[in-house]
């Protein structure tokens, strides 16, 4: 009896599955063929070229627009650069002309004050020397008047050279400055109008200036 109720307990159970056949059949593995591996192995490589290639496109195309960046780079510098140059160029130019304008002006008003007060200027020719030895002597400065030029031009006091004017005359040469004769030129300068206008150490500067004509007044001490 109790085996019965088991069954029928068993029978009863909608979860239970009973083959009435016996055991399923178990499939044997399937294997692959060659021509099967074959295929397989080559859609792998296939895909894994595709690949391959997408990287070296990707790859080639970032170095060219890292390239293509840095040029751009390179270009906005050198045109930075261009600007920045020809702005100072242009200020430069500006400046240079107001000085020209200033100096300028200043020889009209120079020239018309001197007309206004009686004195007819007059025409030098100015050159510029410094301390060099090979200029001057072995005591650069002290001048041909034992005054010590060096001295004096720190403190504005300009001299000049001349075998034409007494020592101690004061020269305003139009354009240029005011300066006193303390010292000589050598002799073979003498009554051709020359003055020489002390310029210290600056060596650039007095070469810069080479000989030039210029409309002068003087008076003496």
């Amino acid at each position: 009896m109790p085996q019965a109720n088991n069954k029928s307990k068993s029978i009863n159970n909608p979860n239970m599955k009973i083959n009435l056949f016996g055991p399923e059949p178990i499939e044997p593995r399937r294997e692959l063929s060659l021509k099967e591996i074959t295929i397989g192995f080559m859609t792998t490589t296939i895909i894994l070229l595709f690949l391959a290639i997408a990287l070296a496109l990707f790859t080639k195309q970032t170095k060219r627009i890292e390239r293509s960046i840095q040029a751009q780079n390179q270009f906005a510098t050198k045109t930075s650069e261009i600007l920045k140059n020809h702005k100072e160029g242009i200020e430069g130019l500006a400046t240079s002309t107001a000085e020209v304008l200033t100096k300028q002006q200043l020889l009209i008003e120079t020239m018309a004050n001197a007309i206004n007060a009686g004195k007819k200027p007059e025409i030098a020719i100015i050159s510029m020397y410094t301390s060099r030895p090979e200029e001057t002597d072995s005591s650069p400065c002290i001048s041909a008047d034992n005054s010590d030029i060096c001295a004096l031009l720190k403190e504005y006091k300009n001299t000049c050279a001349s075998n034409d004017l007494d020592f101690g005359t004061t020269v305003e040469i139009m354009g240029l400055g005011v300066c006193t004769i303390r010292d000589r030129m050598n002799s073979r300068y003498t009554g051709q109008g020359r003055i020489d206008w002390y310029a210290g150490n600056d060596v650039d500067g007095a070469i810069e200036h080479g000989i030039k004509t210029y409309f002068i007044h003087k008076w003496s001490k």
